[in-house]
């Protein structure tokens, strides 16, 4: 057990990769490569969460790829690190276990829904999959570089995947955009290579002097993850590519921009650049009143929901954006505290719209809202559209209303009228969802919703309901480790041992 725990970093990437290039071998085994699929993400996913269980215990861990003992950083006659490594902390083991969660109830919701291909439509969501988990786990900024560009060229094509004329316009477009933030962080990790010739993220963090040449390398990269994150004014790659992925995935390409977040919000703690969190506020503010008037003159029901990503994402950002600039300890713990629960909420809450919209479009075979009407006599889908509904918009007592809050309190003490515009942009976040109820729960067609479709439905409801009636276990167990593990970078740079 103690030889596996070492080496779970590189087998939570080797895995899924492993598994994409099986796919190829199995012809058109149609049924073989849904048990592969889902068993291989169920592994990964008790593989990562045994890591996390053993990264709250044990504390951060590394695994250092060519060398004989691979927890040790350092050649005997080397000063600084030479070789990729990667770290987990209860930051990122969270996200790890989250991503792999969300991708494993993509795989289940899809498998009545993919015809053709299904070998080709797997292979993408593992590619996804590997480039956000190295994504999480690189302790090296070009390896970083790497995984963002598998990443980004894998939620493109997923994106294409219908290969009609919209959907290969909105990959497009993706993947243009992606290109040019790629060349932006190159040319960020560049700046830092020329100033420090080193990559490696812990020591970096140790040595580093932020100033001219730092803040524009620093820039570099922060408005290129912005980008691949669709923060606003940034975002005009966001709402086609929602609206045109698939109904089944769409909301594995919301966890591939979510991820793309996390790095821009790990750089800027690890490194202490304080100074970008007004960028961050003002980002996030822009999202949440971008995201969410947009979101009212949608007809596209994926689209409304990505400008409502857009918008909760602002939540998010906004609250980091907070904890960067203050100075006080408790302040700063509140605030980032705040946001990361609502990323948690988030995932869950826009998950089960995303679901539920999903079953609504396969059984219309429409996106528009005016196609979507029918579903008046299914009352378990009203019900749970209805608690999503709530707890996306921030109404007591569900678990969006619980992160809310923190984060209106806590940013009152930044400024007050950051919680105003935030609360703002509920309302209309309600009004938008309001509409989308009286669209999608209008009339009657007595259609049958597939079981595996309302196995995953039940699943992120269960998961949502556990958080409003436990908030407290979930905040203290969860999300206060995970707040220490990012705002600490003592515990960070010190594993490294230089």
């Amino acid at each position: 057990m103690t030889g596996l725990l070492m080496h779970l970093p590189a087998i939570s990437i080797a895995l899924p990769l492993f598994s994409a290039f099986l796919f190829q071998l199995l012809g058109r085994h149609k049924k073989a490569k849904h048990i592969l699929a889902i068993s291989s993400i169920t592994v990964l996913e008790l593989m990562l969460i045994l890591q996390l269980f053993h990264v709250a215990s044990a504390g951060n861990s590394i695994y250092v790829f060519g060398s004989e003992t691979p927890v040790v950083q350092l050649p005997s006659s080397y000063g600084i690190p030479i070789r990729i490594s990667f770290q987990v902390d209860m930051f990122n083991a969270f996200l790890s276990v989250l991503t792999s969660s969300v991708m494993l109830l993509v795989i289940i919701f899809s498998l009545n829904s993919l015809k053709e291909d299904v070998g080709k439509f797997y292979v993408i969501l593992m590619l996804m999959l590997t480039g956000m988990l190295g994504l999480l786990f690189t302790n090296d900024l070009f390896n970083l570089f790497v995984f963002l560009e598998i990443l980004s060229l894998s939620t493109g094509i997923m994106v294409m995947y219908k290969a009609n004329k919209f959907s290969v316009e909105a990959g497009f477009k993706y993947l243009v955009i992606s290109s040019l933030s790629g060349l932006l962080f190159l040319l960020g990790v560049g700046f830092i290579y020329a100033q420090y010739g080193m990559l490696n993220i812990s020591v970096l963090a140790s040595i580093i002097s932020i100033g001219l040449i730092e803040k524009i390398a620093l820039g570099f990269m922060v408005v290129s993850l912005f980008l691949k994150s669709g923060i606003a004014p940034m975002h005009m790659w966001l709402p086609d590519a929602y609206g045109e992925a698939p109904e089944y995935s769409v909301l594995g390409v919301a966890m591939a921009t979510l991820t793309c977040s996390y790095a821009f919000i790990r750089l800027l703690f690890v490194f202490s650049v304080g100074e970008l969190g007004t960028l961050l506020i003002l980002g996030g503010l822009l999202s949440a009143i971008i995201g969410s008037t947009m979101s009212l003159i949608q007809k596209n029901v994926n689209r409304l929901f990505g400008y409502l990503a857009l918008a909760e994402i602002g939540f998010i950002v906004t609250a980091i954006g907070c904890g960067l600039i203050s100075t006080e300890s408790n302040l700063v713990f509140s605030t980032v505290s705040g946001g990361l629960f609502h990323m948690l909420n988030d995932v869950i809450d826009l998950g089960i719209l995303f679901f539920i919209s999903g079953i609504a479009i396969r059984i219309k075979n429409s996106k528009e809202l005016d196609n979507l009407s029918g579903f008046g006599d299914n009352k378990i889908l009203a019900v749970f559209f209805i608690l999503a509904m709530f707890a996306v918009s921030g109404i007591p007592p569900m678990n969006g209303f619980l992160s809310k809050l923190i984060i209106y309190e806590s940013t009152f003490a930044v400024s007050p009228l950051i919680p105003i515009i935030l609360m703002i942009s509920s309302i209309i976040i309600l009004s938008s969802l309001v509409k989308v109820f009286y669209s999608i729960f209008n009339g009657k067609s007595n259609k049958k919703v597939p079981l595996n479709m309302m196995v995953v439905l039940f699943a992120a409801v269960i998961a949502m309901l556990v958080i409003t009636l436990f908030p407290d276990a979930v905040i203290n167990n969860l999300i206060k480790p995970v707040t220490d593990a990012l705002i600490t970078k003592s515990e960070y740079r010190s594993i490294v041992g230089v």
